[in-house]
Formats: structure tokens, sequence, C-alpha cells
């Protein structure tokens, strides 16, 4: 059974399993806000091996550095520059996760202090979250987890 399929097969199984992301596996998505498979590297392709960005947890692989962006920007070259929020491709960032790769801001209701974080309460679900809704009387909403 392939990956694709393991992963339907599980998230029929288990509805809830898709509520955090499996890095490397899925992303989710920012606009449907699901977990979705990730693009293999033999489908992006990217010039190089080493211009492919693994999939993490809140984003699609992706090539890292197209001619076009790099003519254009400093964005992805592994630092904090003018204009930029993040950067995805800096190692040592504590934003990098939640960092658009292609604009170099940080992906809409991620805030960078503290990096990565959500605010719980406002009524979108981001992050780690798994519910933000003060009409779910299922949601905790001091954690913004499922009570258990």
């Amino acid at each position: 059974m392939g990956p694709a399929r393991v992963l339907a097969y599980q998230t029929q199984l288990y509805p809830l399993l898709c509520q955090h992301c499996v890095p490397g596996a899925e992303f989710r998505s920012v606009v449907t806000q699901q977990c979705e498979a990730c693009t293999p590297q033999t489908e992006r392709g990217c010039l190089q091996e080493k211009s492919y960005m693994q999939c993490t947890a809140t984003r699609d692989s992706y090539c890292q550095v197209s001619e076009q962006a790099a003519s254009n920007s400093f964005c992805n070259n592994g630092f904090l520059d003018f204009g930029e929020q993040c950067d995805a491709s800096a190692k040592q960032s504590k934003t990098a996760a939640c960092c658009a790769n292609l604009t170099c801001q940080l992906i809409t209701d991620f805030y960078s202090d503290p990096a990565c974080s959500t605010i719980c309460g406002d009524g979108i679900r981001a992050g780690a979250e798994e519910c933000d809704s003060i009409d779910n009387l299922q949601c905790e909403t001091t954690t913004c987890k499922f009570k258990r």
C-alpha cells in the first residue's frame, strides 16, 4: 500500500489523526486548513537536488530558489533581510516553520513573538490548535484543545 493510500486509509479510520499534520508526509494547507499530502520531489522538477526543500507540517515541499525569485529578492537566502518577517530557509530561525516560502512573510494567523504562536480564542484554528471556538462546547478555550 503506497503512502497516499495509507494516509487515506488512516484518515478514514481516524478522522482526528489529521489534526496534526505529519512532517514529510503531509502539510496543513493555509487555504483549506486541512492536512494534504506532500508533493514528492519527482513532481517538483527542481533544477538541482539541493534546491529541493522538504515538506513540513505547515508547508508543502518546494524548489528553494527559482531564477526569477533569486533575481528579484533575497527571500530564502538563509538570512532575515530588510522587509522580511521571516526566512523559511534560515536553519536557526525560530519562525521558519510558519514562514511562507515565496514571500518571507509569516503565514496568516501566526505571530513572531513567541515564535510561530497563535492566539487561542480568536476564532481561527491555526498551528497546533485542535479547535478555537467559544461556541464549541467540546473546545477548551484556554488551551484550544478538545476536552478529553
